[in-house]
């Protein structure tokens, strides 16, 4: 079981299951730095807390690496590593794999994200596979976020991205009734049968380092990147609760 985002940072990577050389659209090492010196530029200017983390980001280096969930360049080594334990997982397992994306009901208001503890949301995700047919599988994946909007709400909605062993029918019987439909997300739990030659993909959706604004008003669900004031928020966040915090890796 993994206990530090350093342990992703150093796993060492085969050939096969890199993301840096096997997706075209994975995040390049010149990107992860402007994105990261952008969130720091922002963070430079924001409260006490904002600005220590900003130092924080701006020292970090390949020699003293800050492991933090807010740097994209330690996060982009850190998703080529948890990518590619997911993926070698998969693809040498005989058992068919379903991939799954399941929103909670609860949300929390912009500005009020620090009410969320990944903890919680990890325990219970667990208790529920405990309590299936699903408690001798293997479960693994991730926390992602998304800032939501629908009618005249806007709130953070906090989800889970998953590759579980076992069908879509058991994984259905099992967990969908855990994430029923509510006005504010009309689909909270999908499923797709996870196609092992793409699995280094499907990886890589359960550890992110961006996040999406979607208008659910608009035709097609609109997306655009969060902005300053969601990082301000978000960042600071991330650097606490850390990578690990944000991981499911049941019966691994």
């Amino acid at each position: 079981m993994l206990r530090y985002g350093r342990d992703l940072y150093n796993f060492q990577v085969l050939s096969d299951f890199d993301l840096e050389t096997s997706m075209e659209d994975f995040e390049t090492a010149h990107d992860a730095k402007k994105n990261r010196a952008r969130i720091c530029t922002w963070l430079a200017k924001g409260d006490e807390a904002a600005r220590m983390l900003s130092a924080k980001l701006s020292q970090c280096g390949e020699e003293r690496p800050c492991y933090s969930g807010a740097c994209h360049v330690c996060m982009r080594r850190m998703r080529r590593g948890w990518s590619a334990r997911v993926a070698s997982a998969v693809r040498a397992d005989d058992e068919q794999w379903t991939a799954v994306s399941a929103i909670p009901g609860e949300t929390f208001a912009i500005g009020k994200l620090n009410q969320f503890d990944p903890r919680v949301m990890k325990a219970r995700l667990l208790k529920q596979i405990k309590r299936s047919q699903l408690v001798s599988k293997v479960a693994l994946g991730g926390i992602d976020f998304s800032v939501e909007i629908r009618g005249a709400q806007v709130v953070w909605a906090p989800h889970w991205y998953f590759l579980i062993k076992g069908s879509r029918s058991d994984v259905s019987a099992a967990l969908k009734k855990y994430y029923p439909t509510s006005l504010f997300i009309r689909r909270p739990f999908e499923m797709r049968m996870v196609d092992k030659e793409k699995v280094l993909r499907a990886g890589s959706y359960s550890l992110k380092a961006a996040f999406f604004l979607k208008d659910r008003n608009r035709p097609g669900n609109w997306l655009k990147p969060i902005n300053r004031t969601h990082w301000l928020e978000f960042a600071p966040l991330l650097d606490k609760w850390g990578v690990i915090a944000r991981l499911i890796d049941y019966g691994f």
